[in-house]
């Protein structure tokens, strides 16, 4: 007889078992899932746990952003865009939305939605068309200041989000040639931001 709860979260299951055997599991945003850390882990696989949040710990990042090392500045915007709102992240975000680099520019603005401030939309659209078929870009760089326009514009109202989805809806054009199988399910998540 099962509780219901996924396997992965009832102590005594396979989850625990590995951890109870050495094994590791980490989040996408670079920390250990621990068990401490798991329940808010499944919550929002997207935020930073609250005991995480310190202020130690984000002076840290911020600095490691400024840095000039690519990777351990992509690591440490992967950890401020799970921070909860606060003025100095947003600071340390915004001029990335300006970056060459795709996946920088792309995860800022994942992080500024988390941030919460609607005024910041103007600057993620602009971003989303930079990245877009219909400036050079690609449909698959489109998907990160997708979601993040999507998030900030529901903070407005939904005709902003539907004027939104509009936009991207141009800005991606209509041509879906396809090499590659996992382009095909890119192009899906698109569709189902864009509710087609």
């Amino acid at each position: 007889m099962t509780s219901g709860k996924d396997d992965a979260t009832v102590p005594g299951r396979p989850a625990d078992r590995l951890v109870d055997a050495g094994f590791h599991q980490m989040s996408a945003l670079g920390f250990e899932i621990t068990r401490e850390l798991r329940d808010e882990y499944l919550a929002d696989p997207t935020r930073m746990p609250t005991s995480l949040q310190t202020p130690e710990r984000k002076a840290q990042f911020l600095a490691e952003l400024a840095a000039g090392r690519v990777g351990t500045r992509h690591d440490a915007l992967l950890r401020l865009s799970g921070w909860d709102p606060d003025p100095e992240v947003a600071v340390a975000l915004r001029p990335l939305l300006e970056s060459e680099d795709v996946f920088e520019a792309g995860q800022a603005a994942l992080g500024l939605a988390r941030q919460a401030d609607v005024t910041d939309l103007p600057a993620v659209m602009r971003l989303l068309y930079r990245v877009s078929p219909a400036d050079g870009g690609t449909t698959e760089a489109m998907l990160p200041p997708l979601r993040a326009a999507l998030s900030l514009a529901a903070l407005a109202n939904a005709d902003i989000v539907e004027g939104v989805r509009s936009r991207a809806r141009e800005w991606r054009g209509e041509g879906k040639v396809r090499r590659q199988s996992w382009e095909t399910q890119l192009d899906a998540e698109v569709d189902a931001l864009l509710g087609e």
